[in-house]
């Protein structure tokens, strides 16, 4: 039987020539899938790390806010130091405030009225510490003038 190419049968010389091309084609793609995978795994546990840093950071910064609500509102007149504790977790982290007399001197050579140090932790371990030194300004409620963080995040 002749076709409309003038040959008999499937195109002489041409048997295999598809499986060869999709075995390269398998290959190819096998050896390109291992790398990027590896760069996905990457970029996850990367954007997993930031944003287990955040959350500790913003956790602390929420408790270095409540200590100087408590400064600012006359709660209490903070004696040598006072350790706090949000009433309910942040971020899912527990958050605990110390409030000390002011020993950070600020660059205008002037010294704290008041540091609050605040700290997150996971079960029992430290997340995030952040560190906030506040100041009056004569009968003024106080206000930061200075914070420091310290990411201690735990490893997973």
């Amino acid at each position: 039987m002749v076709s409309m190419l003038g040959t008999k049968g499937p195109l002489s010389g041409q048997k295999g020539q598809a499986l060869i091309s999709v075995m390269f084609i398998m290959v190819l793609g096998s050896l390109l899938l291992v790398p990027v995978l590896n760069y996905a795994t990457t970029i996850i546990r990367t954007v997993n790390a930031n944003e287990a840093r955040l959350d500790g950071f913003y956790a602390a910064d929420s408790g270095v806010e409540y200590g100087l609500y408590k400064l600012r509102a006359g709660l209490f007149v903070p004696p040598a130091g006072v350790t706090l504790s949000l009433p309910q977790q942040v971020n899912g982290l527990d958050v605990s405030i110390n409030i000390v007399i002011g020993t950070t001197t600020i660059t205008t050579g002037d010294t704290s009225d008041y540091d609050i140090y605040a700290t997150t932790s996971r079960n029992g371990s430290t997340v995030t510490r952040v560190m906030a030194a506040t100041m009056r300004d004569g009968s003024s409620a106080p206000y930061i003038v200075w914070i420091e963080v310290w990411d201690v995040l735990e490893s997973h």
